[in-house]
């Protein structure tokens, strides 16, 4: 079975760098897993970064870095669906970059076929959320239209729910990094703040749920992306 941890990133490389290289260890030690992540055209050192890294002998082929180009209106559920599009594996794991990896891979490898979420305070809070591809293109992955941020990860899991898919809480044994709802959507392009997007999102998963609605997205957002600073492709 490959696993595929699936990050999106927007103008957070003072975080990411902080779990890189941890997470970079856990994919080197384990054949079976890979890393996407997509790096939503962000404006601080992040490409600069992986540039670096991807040129460097500690570059591993299981690790995928794609930044899109043309993706103006950044949108947290859409670009997470883009990382799992361009993802490998029959078990996708959401990986916000601000989380570690820790003990996911061992979990996954236990709990599979059944989804894993952490959901206890600063170690997860869904920013760890691990399902597999059959049950993520059942429902169509994260609903696009959806408000930028707030309740999406909920979402997604209470419409696996509805087609009788388990999900088994499993702490991270290592904490998060404690973000503020402004550092969530200081780079979403909207005059609401992450209170009111998450109250209409509720009231949107409410909607989902209550008409049974488990697969909303009738396509999916478009975007071209450069993968590795060399192949242009869109999806």
């Amino acid at each position: 079975m490959l696993i595929s941890y699936c990050s999106q990133i927007k103008n957070r490389f003072y975080q990411f760098k902080q779990t890189f290289y941890h997470n970079l260890e856990i994919i080197k030690n384990n054949k079976n897993t890979e890393w996407v992540i997509v790096d939503c055209d962000s404006s601080d050192d992040m490409s600069d970064f992986m540039n670096y890294f991807i040129k460097s002998p500690k570059h591993i082929n299981r690790i995928h870095y794609y930044r899109t180009i043309n993706f103006k209106n950044y949108s947290i559920p859409i670009a997470k669906n883009f990382a799992a599009r361009l993802s490998s594996g029959n078990y996708l794991f959401n990986l916000d970059i601000d989380n570690f990896i820790g003990d996911a891979t061992e979990n996954i490898l236990k709990l599979s076929p059944k989804g894993i979420c952490c959901n206890v305070l600063r170690k997860g809070v869904y920013g760890r959320l691990g399902l597999s591809r059959d049950m993520f293109n059942k429902v169509g992955g994260y609903d696009e239209s959806f408000l930028p941020a707030g309740k999406h990860d909920t979402d997604l899991k209470l419409r696996c729910g509805l087609v009788g898919y388990e999900f088994i809480d499993t702490p991270c044994k290592i904490e998060a990094i404690l973000n503020s709802k402004e550092e969530t959507t200081k780079n979403i392009k909207s005059d609401l703040d992450w209170r009111t997007m998450n109250l209409i999102n509720n009231k949107k998963m409410n909607d989902n749920i209550s008409s049974k609605n488990f697969h909303p997205n009738k396509e999916f957002a478009k975007c071209e992306l450069i993968y590795n600073f060399s192949k242009y492709l869109s999806i």
